[in-house]
């Protein structure tokens, strides 16, 4: 019998290849959804994942490329958990970003494309983020290098997902940037600039927790921790 035809890819160098890897792999995603919680299960977009599956041995050259380069989305904090406490850590550790679109999990949990206020997302998602980074650290998980998640003005039919690591801040530059004759806004809305936007004014030790006691107390939202201005 004759021998198989030698891989075209696998005759050329190895620094050529892992130029291929990352070409291939730079700027994709992996959408991981709701019951999509294990690393088989992520559909790719582009569908480039192949190349790993061709043989053992470019699955072995490729697959930390993959990792690195792609941003994984995830629409649920649990999907999220799920995904990255059940990779192998050689993997989670090279993971740099991922996308939570809290938009998503929202719709699913009411199950219609509802109104809510921008304000109201925001505060929800900003304490999403949040507990999303204390989960992967009590799971241990060596987590991504940024979380980016979804946020929209519900008011505004047409307006549209924004991706943000910091979404007061975005919430801050949208409220902002609206003349005041032409604000939608509850007075809740004016409530929340006022309120949280000092809580990113000091310095948190366990942020998840001073954020979940910083919204619940309506009023007079505290928690102990000091004011960067106040460091010395």
């Amino acid at each position: 019998m004759d021998d198989e035809p030698e891989s075209r890819l696998l005759a050329l160098p190895p620094e050529l290849r892992n130029r291929i890897y990352e070409f291939v792999f730079a700027g994709g995603h992996a959408e991981v959804g709701h019951r999509s919680t294990k690393p088989h299960h992520a559909k790719y977009q582009p569908t480039s994942s192949g190349i790993i599956m061709a043989c053992k041995q470019t699955n072995e050259e490729a697959s930390d490329h993959f990792y690195f380069l792609t941003t994984f989305d995830f629409t649920s904090r649990f999907a999220a958990v799920s995904f990255l406490t059940t990779l192998p850590r050689r993997y989670a550790k090279l993971i740099v970003n991922i996308r939570y679109d809290a938009i998503a999990e929202y719709h699913a949990s009411v199950g219609i494309d509802v109104y809510a206020p921008l304000s109201w997302m925001v505060e929800s998602t900003q304490g999403w983020q949040f507990e999303l980074v204390h989960r992967l650290e009590m799971a241990r998980c060596p987590g991504p290098k940024t979380i980016e998640v979804s946020v929209k003005d519900w008011i505004l039919s047409d307006a549209p997902k924004i991706w943000t690591t910091t979404p007061w801040q975005t919430f801050l530059e949208i409220y902002g940037g609206i003349p005041d004759n032409e604000k939608h806004w509850h007075w809740y809305d004016q409530f929340l600039v006022e309120k949280n936007q000092t809580f990113f004014e000091r310095t948190h030790e366990d942020i998840y927790s001073c954020w979940d006691q910083w919204v619940s107390k309506f009023i007079d939202r505290t928690c102990l921790c000091v004011a960067k201005d106040e460091e010395s």
